[in-house]
C-alpha cells in the first residue's frame, strides 16, 4: 500500500507557516568524515536546493504510540540535491579539493525514519514533542557532479567525476555515514 505524502503539497501550507517542501531551501551543510575511513573529505555546502521531495510516497507506516516512536519507510522516485561546495581531502588515495557548483542526484531512493518523541501535556491534554529523527537514505543509483574540482584542471575533474560515478556505492555509503 502506497500513501501520498500529498498532505504537505509542495507549496507548502501557507496557512499553517509550513514553507514549500518542493524545492526545500537548506542554507548550509556541513559533512565531515573520519581519518579512519576510505574517504576522508571535509565538504560545506551552501545555497542547497533538494527537489523531488513532493513525490515522495509512503511504503511502511508503524506507530508505537504508547512509546512515542514513529516508523515509516518511504520511496521517492528521484530527489535533486544543488547547491554550492567547497571540499577538501581525499579520496582512497587520491587528494580531492574544489570549490563551486555541485549537482548530487539520488535515483530509487528508499528512506527508512524513525522518529522518537515525548510526551508534553498542554491545557490537560497529551500531545507529542519528537526530540530525536533519525533517517536512513537507501538509493538504487547516485548520480555525483562537481564543477572546479582541483581549481578547474578540467582533466582531472572529469576523472575524478567519472571516478566517484563508477564508484558510487562506495563514496555514497561513507559520504552519509
Amino acid at each position: 500500500m502506497l500513501l501520498n505524502v500529498g498532505i504537505i503539497s509542495s507549496a507548502g501550507l501557507p496557512d499553517f507557516g509550513i514553507p514549500s517542501i518542493d524545492p526545500l531551501a537548506i542554507n548550509s551543510l556541513t559533512i565531515q568524515q573520519g581519518k579512519n575511513s576510505p574517504i576522508n573529505l571535509k565538504q560545506d555546502f551552501k545555497n542547497i536546493h533538494l527537489s523531488g521531495i513532493s513525490e515522495t510516497r509512503l511504503t511502511k507506516y508503524n506507530p508505537d504510540l504508547n512509546n512515542y516512536i514513529l516508523r515509516c519507510d518511504g520511496l521517492t522516485p528521484r530527489v535533486d540535491f544543488v547547491g554550492d561546495y567547497t571540499m577538501d581531502g581525499r579520496i582512497l588515495l587520491l587528494p580531492i579539493t574544489g570549490k563551486g557548483k555541485a549537482n548530487i542526484t539520488m535515483v530509487g531512493l528508499k528512506t527508512v525514519h524513525e522518529l522518537i518523541g515525548e510526551p508534553i501535556k498542554k491545557k490537560g491534554e497529551v500531545y507529542i514533542r519528537f526530540k530525536e529523527y533519525h533517517i536512513k537514505l537507501l538509493p538504487k543509483r547516485v548520480y555525483l557532479h562537481f564543477e572546479n574540482l582541483f581549481n578547474g584542471d578540467k582533466v582531472l575533474g572529469e576523472n575524478m567525476n567519472r571516478f566517484m560515478n563508477e564508484n558510487w556505492e562506495l563514496i555514497f555509503k561513507d559520504f552519509i555515514g
